[in-house]
């Protein structure tokens, strides 16, 4: 690949990310006296190698809902280099729609940013996911998450103070 050909590969995969740590913003709703130590995280690929939903997709639960995030996983140093890339929430509906559902719905999304995701990044995607029963907490804790991680592919920040914040960095 001569500079020209890298350049355009890595030019279309230029990504920034926002980092602060620890949180500026406000615990509210449920999630005010939620330990988040109690969550328990699970790693699955997104993709196979041929492009169609992993194996390990079909381990998410389909029976409550929950808080999944989408992950670059580097080839380089896979333990130690992730990028969290977009946070969202499955709200339980009583067998209707779940974790597992919403998680595999992204394979077939329109919006212009997922696609360029999937695109991109998919054979590095992974989503971790965490199963949560009660909707009020995954809507607290998703709001949450968002404002404090500032994933690249959300376009939408709730926290007033912060997407302000966010805009002001964004000229």
């Amino acid at each position: 690949m001569n500079a020209f050909e890298r350049f355009e590969h890595l030019s279309a995969r230029v990504e920034s990310f926002k980092i602060c740590i620890p949180t500026i913003v406000e615990k509210k709703g449920k999630l005010v006296d939620f330990d988040l130590n109690e969550l328990t995280w699970h790693q699955v690929k997104f993709l196979s190698d041929n492009e169609t939903l992993h194996s390990e997709m079909n381990t998410i639960p389909n029976n409550i809902g929950g808080i999944y995030m989408f992950r670059i996983k580097s080839d380089i140093l896979p333990s130690l280099i992730n990028y969290p890339m977009y946070i969202g929430r499955a709200q339980y509906n009583d067998g209707n729609y779940s974790l597992k559902t919403r998680c595999r719905s992204y394979k077939n999304d329109k919006r212009v940013t997922i696609q360029k995701l999937i695109h991109y990044w998919g054979r590095h995607l992974y989503i971790s996911y965490t199963p949560l029963d009660d909707n009020e907490l995954i809507v607290d804790l998703e709001k949450w998450l968002i404002a404090s991680v500032l994933p690249v592919y959300n376009p939408k920040i709730d926290e007033v103070e912060t997407k302000n914040a966010v805009r002001m960095f964004n000229r």
